[in-house]
């Protein structure tokens, strides 16, 4: 369970927008809280996201903080998720790739899971990473790919997509596939994913190795696969 020192009040008129945002904080684990009566009283300390410009009018020097979302972005959702801890940007965005069958995708914002998924193909892949780094708040971001199979290529796709500032690299698959021995760490991250997405579904070793790439440092890719490019 997501641990915040606030509470989460959601007041979403657009239905689309509310069930995508339940959706996202469910899949998350965070606890959130609708007015669904009179009786309903907010706290000083609450955060309040809306998609209702009277609501941010009539609370926004009486909660801790209101985000303000008439288009229901995931970036000020984000803001508001790290404004439940007192934060205001992750220190450090990961996202870790596993190219497999399909492309497994982990995203670890200070370590702690806030996406994941399957992707068939390389468009949706590239299109998911570019919708990710631009959508969470961090100082830092990293893409790291896994050199198994296709790795470097699509190391090297996702370098000329995204950003400069954006650190691409490929990570040696060494060890990513579980033998035995099984991390706490990844073992509690992947128990928060089974209990979000249908077991039936769930790749437990492309999840484990994406889990594993994206926390493991690798070479940069603007270097790395050039160099290799330039020896074929």
């Amino acid at each position: 369970m997501y641990s915040a020192i606030r509470r989460l009040v959601i007041i979403i008129y657009d239905p689309k927008r509310y069930m995508n945002t339940v959706k996202l904080l469910r899949a998350r684990g965070i606890q959130y809280n609708v007015p669904d009566s009179l009786n309903f009283k907010v706290l000083t300390n609450d955060v309040i996201y809306t998609d209702s410009i009277d609501v941010f009018k009539k609370f926004k020097d009486k909660v801790a903080k209101v985000f303000y979302d008439p288009k229901g972005t995931r970036y000020v959702l984000e803001k508001a998720i790290l404004a439940l801890k007192d934060k205001k940007v992750y220190n450090l965005l990961s996202i870790g790739i596993d190219p497999g069958g399909k492309y497994t995708v982990i995203a670890l914002a200070d370590g702690e899971l806030i996406d994941w998924d399957h992707i068939s193909d390389i468009d949706s892949l590239r299109k998911y990473v570019s919708d990710l780094l631009a959508s969470i708040p961090a100082k830092e971001k990293v893409v790291r790919v896994g050199i198994g199979g296709r790795g470097l290529e699509i190391a090297y796709i996702i370098r000329k997509a995204v950003e400069n500032e954006v650190v691409i690299e490929a990570v040696d698959e060494v060890g990513s596939t579980p033998h035995g021995y099984r991390n706490p760490f990844i073992e509690r991250i992947l128990s928060n994913i089974r209990s979000n997405i249908d077991n039936s579904i769930t790749r437990k070793r492309d999840l484990y190795a994406a889990i594993i790439i994206a926390l493991k440092e690798g070479f940069p890719v603007d270097i790395y696969v050039e160099d290799r490019t330039e020896q074929k």
